[in-house]
């Protein structure tokens, strides 16, 4: 049991952390989403994103990408969460993450429970350029197009709330090219 509890206690400290990017947009501390926040509406959304790629005829495994998707932002139990702005000064910030997710992920000794998905592995998968890598990214920008919309329903819009938006929607770009039917899911954001 002390295996979960050690993993619980990290996955834990997310609900703790805000999601300092919409700081940085002039949001105030108390407004924003906690990282746990984020990663449930990720998973959420990657859940809904599985059905519509199967619909486009994708053979995908959606315990993989559910799995994957509530882990994606772990690190940030340790690393907290980086506003985009700050992560050019961080050259080094891809490995950070890793190595940070492999020390969770040892600590809790979860290689013990682990069965048929790796952990750390499912951590990568979100970059790994495969579809269900992709479907998790682009859940985690569409979780940030959501909460945009949610904060102009109810707060001011700054210009850097609406750079972050473009940044946003300029991110999926490759997506959208690459998944054709996912041009008509963002407007429903």
């Amino acid at each position: 049991m002390h295996t979960f509890l050690s993993f619980l206690r990290n996955y834990k400290i997310l609900r703790d952390i805000p999601r300092s990017g919409w700081i940085s947009c002039g949001i105030k501390l108390n407004e924003v989403e906690n990282v746990a926040e984020h990663t449930l509406d990720t998973a959420v959304i990657s859940m809904l994103l599985t059905d519509l790629f199967r619909k486009n005829g994708f053979e995908i495994d959606g315990e993989k990408i559910l799995r994957a998707a509530l882990i994606h932002d772990i690190e940030e139990s340790v690393l907290t969460d980086i506003p985009y702005p700050c992560k050019k000064y961080l050259p080094d910030l891809s490995k950070a993450k890793e190595e940070i997710a492999k020390e969770i992920f040892s600590g809790a000794n979860i290689k013990e429970i682990e069965g048929i998905y790796k952990y750390i592995e499912l951590w990568k998968e979100k970059k790994k350029g495969s579809v269900e890598g992709d479907i998790i990214e682009i859940s985690d920008y569409l979780s940030m197009i959501y909460e945009h919309v949610e904060i102009r329903r109810t707060r001011m819009a700054t210009e850097e709330l609406a750079q972050h938006l473009r940044n946003c929607l300029d991110d999926l770009k490759p997506f959208i090219k690459k998944y054709k039917f996912i041009k008509e899911v963002i407007p429903k954001f």
